[in-house]
């Protein structure tokens, strides 16, 4: 079960992402999963994928995603 990409998308083969369309990636600096974050965005990138990753210093999931939503409805 650990090694299906259902799992986590950083145990999917690396051609899984080519021709995936530009993707943000946003999360707390707090979190658990930063480092996963960042090994899948060099991932998707060594597949031609453009990856933006945006990490929040301190910060947990609840604020990210709340920083995210506010900053999405003050851009638009």
């Amino acid at each position: 079960m650990l090694s299906t990409p259902y799992f986590s998308p950083n145990r999917a083969p690396g051609e899984t992402f080519v021709g995936y369309p530009k993707t943000f990636i946003s999360l707390g600096g707090a979190e658990t999963f930063v480092e996963e974050a960042r090994e899948l965005a060099e991932k998707m990138e060594g597949k031609g994928v453009d990856v933006t990753v945006d990490v929040q210093v301190g910060v947990t999931r609840e604020r990210s995603s709340s920083w995210l939503i506010s900053s999405l409805f003050t851009s638009l």
